[in-house]
């Protein structure tokens, strides 16, 4: 509103003016002012802004203040991570790789690197990681990650990486190669490529085929055939077949001589498309029915390493023997030998092939150097020289022919011998082995043999021994320990003596030995003892009785170096009633155990002591009766 209109207000005439309200004016009083001459027009006066309207500004030119600087970093930022990795776009890897791979065959794996940026790429590094599928060659022992330093990529570089790869994963598989490529720009920021080829591994290059005959007999040679092929075009320079056997399956001969035990042979080139075939001849024993696996793989060696590039199962089943053998000792097939033991053997057969047998023999190997072979008595013919037993026609008649169903046996009888040959730590675990074989040149018509044949073995354990010896000492300066008293004892008078107990084991490891013996009536516990094993004899006051506890004791302990010794003390106080005789000292010793090798009970006593002190050179024959 300009002045002009202000007076018109305030000078509006007519009744409006006394109409009007009139408003309260303060005045003010203004100190005089030096005029100041102007040329511009006098400016306009206007009122202050509320205080509403001002708080909605301010905020305003804050938010405002906030959102300017937030794009003014972002856009720092942007530059700052553009101005640093100017060109990262341009910088690349790729892999080329097949998309499929029979098993076991290698393949070549190639890495386009590029650098089509304007900075170098400082200290490159490319990293192979592969799955455990995939072996790399290029890896000295090839492990899955494998590092190679690339240096400096110049501006515009290109280089090309090839790589040898083996598939090894399982068949119908997928594998995987991740390259990694590290670089370091201008700014020293690290930085990281990654490119991943998948890789689906199929069925083996190399094929194994197992073959078998229709039946197998227990105890009777059958031959099993192992075919292998290169399927692909890859020429293989060292190929190695394995096989594996049940401990049941007995090795003959085969078609190639084995490189090593029997079980390995190296077939070395196989050239692609080529194959071959292996035949093994051997034995298998084990009972009607019952199933053995042989197991065959192959592996190609590269870089010193054998890796195994397929595999194949053979199972073979016992089918039912046309001739069922059983072999008996003393009247039972799990009859456990003891020393000196006279045994009876006994060889039952019975034809079950369904057709006559002719000119039966029957043959059985003997083997055990604890057999007294002097003592042998039977009506087979015997070969000395490898201790072989044969019954034909010429010596029992019922051999010439066998009929459908019909049975026999033969037998013969030998004994042990009496003592352990022990001479080494070693010599320990005796066994007993009888072979034994029936076979006929008559064959059924469902067998592809040569002849109608059954054998069976038989193992007798030998349980071992164990003694135990007790003596008492008077005058016992070798024990350490010193005894006091009259000698020859006296009525009323205390005499110490020294047991001693001497521990003898032969031929088996023996367990959770124990040995004991009371104490007489008048002999009391000194206290005194020694062993020169860890456990001493403990006595129990309660049953008057001297026991010791042993965990184990090995074979040959004290045929070969010192027997286990345990010493103690005594006190014996003789009474009138055993005046002029000699004076009760310990009760049996027993001895008790477990052969860990037939799982029998060992036993073994030695007879209670007495006055009469035989072991004790210093002592006279009388010298231990008791006196007044």
């Amino acid at each position: 509103m300009t002045l002009e209109d202000i007076e018109k207000e305030l000078y509006r005439s007519g009744d409006e003016l006394k109409k009007r309200r009139r408003k309260k004016t303060v005045v003010k009083k203004i100190e005089p002012q030096e005029e100041v001459a102007r040329d511009w027009p006098e400016a306009e006066i206007v009122a202050p802004p509320s205080v509403e309207l001002t708080t909605q500004w301010a905020r305003r030119i804050v938010i405002g203040g906030v959102i300017f600087g937030v794009l003014l970093v972002g856009g720092a930022i942007l530059y700052i991570s553009y101005s640093g990795n100017s060109g990262a776009s341009d910088i690349n890897i790729q892999v080329f790789s097949p998309n499929q791979i029979a098993k076991g065959t290698p393949l070549d794996v190639s890495f386009d690197i590029s650098n089509g940026s304007q900075t170098i790429l400082k200290d490159a590094i490319l990293t192979l990681n592969s799955s455990n599928g995939l072996v790399n060659l290029n890896a000295t022992n090839g492990e899955g990650i494998y590092t190679e330093n690339l240096g400096d990529l110049g501006i515009g570089s290109f280089s090309k990486k090839n790589y040898k790869f083996l598939a090894i994963g399982d068949a119908n598989s997928s594998q995987n190669i991740t390259a990694t490529l590290g670089y370091v720009l201008e700014s020293g920021s690290r930085y990281e490529l990654k490119q991943t080829a998948d890789i689906l591994v199929k069925n083996p290059a190399i094929t194994l085929t197992l073959q078998k005959p229709d039946q197998i007999l227990s105890g009777s040679s059958f031959q099993f055939e192992v075919d292998y092929e290169n399927n692909s075009n890859f020429d293989y320079p060292d190929v190695i077949l394995d096989l594996t056997y049940p401990d049941a399956f007995k090795f003959s001969s085969a078609s190639l001589t084995p490189t090593s035990l029997n079980n390995q042979w190296n077939l070395g080139e196989l050239a692609a498309g080529s194959k071959g075939s292996l035949k093994i001849t051997g034995v298998l024993n084990g009972a009607s029915g019952q199933s053995f696996g042989i197991g065959a793989s192959v592996s190609a060696r590269f870089n010193n390493r054998n890796y195994e590039l397929a595999t194949a199962p053979l199972n073979l089943t016992i089918a039912a023997s046309p001739i069922s053998l059983q072999i008996a000792v003393n009247g039972r097939t799990d009859y456990t030998a003891r020393l000196g033991d006279k045994l009876t053997y006994t060889i039952q057969y019975q034809n079950l092939s369904g057709i006559a047998l002719a000119n039966v023999t029957v043959t059985a190997d003997l083997l055990g150097e604890m057999l007294d072979y002097s003592t042998l008595s039977t009506n087979a013919s015997v070969n000395p020289a490898t201790n072989r037993l044969t019954w034909n026609a010429s010596n029992v008649s019922g051999l010439r022919l066998v009929d459908p169903g019909s049975s026999g046996s033969v037998s013969f009888n030998i004994n042990l011998k009496s003592q352990f040959p022990i001479a080494r730590l070693g010599d320990k675990n005796f066994l007993l082995r009888v072979n034994a074989t029936v076979n006929s040149p008559s064959v059924p018509y469902y067998l592809s043999a040569s002849k109608t044949e059954a054998t069976l073995n038989l193992d007798t354990k030998l349980a071992g021994l164990t003694s135990i010896t007790s003596q008492v000492l008077y005058r016992d300066a070798d024990s350490g320990i010193l005894n006091s008293g009259n000698l020859p004892p006296q009525v009323g008078k205390a005499t110490q003596y020294t047991v001693h107990w001497i521990i003898t084991n032969y031929s088996t490891d023996i367990s959770d030995v124990v040995v004991a013996a009371p104490l007489a009536s008048g002999v009391s516990w000194t206290g005194q003892i020694k062993s020169n094993i860890d456990s001493v004899p403990l006595y129990d006051s309660q049953t008057n009785i001297v026991t010791w506890t042993i965990p184990r004791i090995v074979a040959t302990k004290g045929v070969i170096g010192d027997p286990i010794e345990a010493i103690f003390q005594i006190s014996a106080t003789p009474n009138a009633a055993q005046l002029n005789q000699f004076e009760p000292l310990l009760g049996e010793t027993n001895l008790s155990a477990t052969d860990d090798f037939t799982d029998l009970a060992i036993t073994s006593v030695a007879p209670a002591l007495s006055t009469n002190l035989i072991y004790d050179p210093t002592v006279g024959q009388n010298g231990g009766r008791v006196t007044q």
